[in-house]
């Protein structure tokens, strides 16, 4: 998602969405699983708040998408 995110850096929200996601990997190295629930809902807020772009919607669609088909197959290992 972080690329993504990286390629429309310019819409409104992304730079906000990016550092949510900064601070919820940051917490979930130190194990405090619950703020970085509380960081992963601020980043979906901060994209929701303001509407992105067709092609920004379609990417982070299609992330989303490949993330849930990776997770209902019960794989190991990264989704990429």
């Amino acid at each position: 998602m972080g690329s993504v995110l990286n390629r429309h850096h310019k819409e409104d929200g992304v730079v906000e969405a990016m550092e949510d996601l900064k601070a919820a990997k940051t917490n979930y190295t130190q194990r405090s699983l619950d703020q970085m629930l509380t960081w992963l809902i601020l980043a979906i807020h901060d994209l929701i708040a303001h509407p992105p772009s067709e092609e920004l919607r379609r990417e982070l669609n299609a992330v989303v998408h490949d993330f849930y088909r990776w997770a209902m197959t019960g794989a190991t290992g990264s989704p990429n």
